[in-house]
């Protein structure tokens, strides 16, 4: 006997049109973002040779993420997906959406299958660094364009399953010209959940006792379930369906497999935490060889403590540190690498991202590779000589390398600075130096300290 959860459907909103607040067609994620966490992104996509219907489409994506959020609420009073909003001055929240027009660079013709429409989306715009793959976001396409042509059936919708955190880009997939989607609101809005459940990674393979035969990606317990069939014809409306039917496969099971609730896509309506993290401030990088160490001060929370992302060129490079610094030891000498760092808390919200440019051996960078502050310290100093007589030493050494020029060199002796000369070479006391550990090391015109350079203390014996 199969065990049922029922939860009134959604009334809080019928499914058709919300205006939309939005003051042009941009073609990008419009960014800083006013959503404060992990969020979905909104993409209205045709191909080359398609009419573009923006205008006509956004206030229906709208209403259709309008009734998702209503109905989620519904199901789980707890919980709510997370969209992403532009600070639009709207009345509405969904009028905030913050929804991206791409016309993607193949036609109609070339895009027929699964794979391609999803390929020309990720590298649709010429965006710094990779367009559409955030991996602080989940993607929902709505595509208007043919699909499927000549294939004698039709696809409403596809989903990619993503990583639980974010790390990776994930999407789904709305085909809007396909199983009268065109007219039919209600059941577009059912389509749009289904693959949205999908790239948040319901149903992994393992785990969930209802699994299909064959299709361990949807259940076969409830014909209810908004997760049952494969969304490949006209199968229901969203608030005819409901999330997980018996709590047991992918929603609220307590099971050791992976719980869509548990999503950092997902606001926690029912934790007091609701804010982000603060921002990161000191954000600084030097680099040693090949090795890049990044540097940054603490973010605060309400909540406590929180973790931190590193980024680098846009890609999630560490996720959940909790030093305040990291390497990266991937790097190319001489090349310019965009960094950025982030505060996370337990719930799915992030701190505004604090991100410097920095080229491998320099430093700190600008757009067109101009340095702007000097953060490598000069190189080691190759050798050193030294001859004495009497109590009279000489010291001379090799000359160290800096990009951004050198200041001059520094003496230590037993840690205390005792010189610092502008050329290659003192003249010092034996005596201030016998038996003490001398260094020298090269110092550049923004005041990093190189490498020291250890004298060996027999030098100074006779």
């Amino acid at each position: 006997m199969l065990a049922a959860v029922f939860v009134a459907p959604a009334a809080a909103h019928a499914a058709g049109p919300v205006p939309w607040c939005g003051t042009d067609a941009a073609a990008a994620d419009r960014l800083p973002d006013a959503t404060p966490g992990f969020a979905v992104h909104v993409l209205y996509a045709f191909p080359a040779d398609g009419g573009d219907r923006f205008a006509e489409w956004a206030p229906r994506i709208a209403g259709d993420v309008a009734e998702i959020d209503a109905w989620w609420r519904a199901e789980d009073p707890g919980r709510a997906l997370r969209f992403d909003l532009a600070a639009f001055p709207c009345a509405s929240t969904f009028g905030q959406l913050d929804v991206s027009r791409v016309q993607l660079q193949a036609t109609a013709a070339q895009l027929t299958t699964f794979a391609t429409v999803f390929s020309q989306i990720t590298g649709a715009l010429p965006l710094p660094p990779f367009g559409f793959a955030s991996p602080d976001k989940k993607y929902l396409v709505y595509y208007d364009g043919p699909h499927d042509q000549g294939s004698g059936s039709q696809t409403c919708g596809q989903g990619r399953r993503g990583y639980t955190d974010g790390g990776a880009e994930s999407y789904a997939v709305v085909y809007v010209r396909t199983c009268n989607m065109e007219a039919d609101d209600a059941f577009r809005a059912f389509v749009a959940a289904h693959e949205l459940l999908h790239a948040l990674n319901a149903l992994p393979s393992g785990g969930p006792p209802h699994a299909c035969p064959g299709d361990d990606a949807h259940p076969c317990d409830s014909g209810a379930d908004v997760l049952t069939g494969s969304s490949t014809d006209e199968s229901g409306r969203l608030a005819e369906k409901h999330l997980d039917i018996g709590r047991d496969d992918y929603y609220g099971h307590g099971g050791a497999w992976w719980d869509v609730q548990d999503s950092l896509f997902l606001e926690r309506l029912d934790s007091p935490d609701r804010a982000a993290p603060s921002s990161i401030a000191g954000l600084t990088a030097t680099s040693s060889g090949s090795v890049v160490t990044l540097r940054w001060l603490a973010a605060s929370d309400d909540s406590g403590a929180v973790t931190y992302r590193a980024y680098r060129d846009g890609r999630l490079a560490q996720r959940a540190l909790t030093a305040l610094s990291v390497t990266d030891g991937a790097a190319q000498p001489a090349t310019s690498y965009e960094y950025s760092v982030r505060a996370a808390d337990a719930v799915g919200h992030l701190g505004p991202p604090a991100t410097i440019r920095f080229m491998v051996g320099l430093g700190i960078v600008d757009a067109a590779g101009k340095l702007v502050r000097d953060t490598v310290p000069p190189g080691a100093i190759p050798r050193a000589d030294v001859s004495w007589r009497g109590d009279v030493v000489r010291m001379s050494w090799g000359a160290a390398r800096d990009p951004g020029g050198l200041k001059g060199y520094r003496i230590t002796v037993a840690g205390r600075v005792l010189a610092s000369p502008a050329k290659r070479s003192i003249v010092l006391s034996r005596k201030r130096l016998g038996g003490q550990r001398v260094e020298i090391a090269a110092v550049d015109r923004a005041g990093n300290v190189g490498p020291a350079f250890v004298v060996p203390k027999r030098w100074f014996v006779s």
